[in-house]
């Protein structure tokens, strides 16, 4: 049986954002730097800052994974925005907690995919049955490497 998960946008994730990301601008600015500088660092910031929050969040960037599908192999199938479908394998570095799930994928030599998720971008069932999942992903790929 395959588990297909349809993430939608996250209110949650996007508070976190706008906290983490454009909280850093107020330091900047008190740096004893020419402000020029101060004023490029901003920039970059608040680009950065859109660039994830349409990616993770509204999910309307197009190379955003609109789409998870966990297959019968334990590999993964993601669709992104644009249409495009990767087959990918989960990657051992994830986080999973029960408000948060970060998850991280390859889909070959060099192309990995990031998939953050917050409680909010889920139903409820679907939020549990993944953290399951993973948690069992992780079970399998600690006990193999010892």
């Amino acid at each position: 049986m395959s588990l297909i998960v349809k993430p939608k946008p996250s209110l949650r994730l996007g508070l976190l954002l706008l906290v983490v990301q454009l909280g850093v601008i107020p330091v900047v600015v008190q740096l004893p730097i020419p402000s020029i500088f101060i004023w490029c660092g901003a920039v970059v910031v608040i680009m950065s800052f859109w660039q994830v929050f349409g990616t993770h969040v509204l999910r309307w960037n197009r190379r955003a994974i609109v789409e998870l599908e966990r297959n019968v192999d334990k590999s993964w199938t993601l669709t992104s925005r644009s249409g495009e479908r990767y087959v990918a394998q989960l990657l051992p570095n994830i986080f999973v907690h029960p408000q948060m799930l970060i998850l991280r994928f390859s889909s070959g030599t060099s192309d990995t995919h990031t998939v953050l998720l917050c409680r909010d971008s889920l139903t409820e069932d679907n939020f549990r049955i993944l953290r399951v999942v993973l948690g069992l992903s992780l079970r399998e790929q600690y006990s193999a490497g010892s």
